[in-house]
């Protein structure tokens, strides 16, 4: 099995072993129907970027994942590209809002890409 079926029957299995779980397939209907908001806690480790892509697929557009530091972004980057090719990244800007200092350009240029 090579790797891209292997990874499409992790996901397969995923999706079908959390179908069945009431509080995942209520939270899949609540965003399918748009009613907001809805409030997820406690979600961890690699099953953040499971629940984003399952998300992303179940609206589409863009899915915007927002994490408290740079290395939750880093992993949680890292998670997506197993479910998708599609990720970016948004460095910090590695400056205070309003302070003194100006962002490194390498980082403007990673922002802007």
């Amino acid at each position: 099995m090579d790797e891209l079926s292997e990874l499409a029957a992790i996901k397969n299995t995923l999706s079908g072993s959390l179908g069945s779980y009431q509080p995942f397939a209520e939270l899949l209907r609540r965003v399918g129907e748009a009613l907001f908001p809805i409030e997820v806690e406690g979600v961890q480790g690699g099953f953040l970027a499971y629940l984003a892509w399952r998300l992303h697929e179940q609206v589409g557009g863009c899915t915007l994942v927002v994490v408290p530091t740079e290395q939750e972004a880093r992993e949680v980057h890292a998670d997506l590209q197993l479910f998708s090719d599609q990720v970016l990244s948004f460095p910090w800007w590695g400056t205070l809002p309003y302070g003194r200092g100006h962002p490194l350009p390498a980082v403007h240029g990673l922002r802007t890409y």
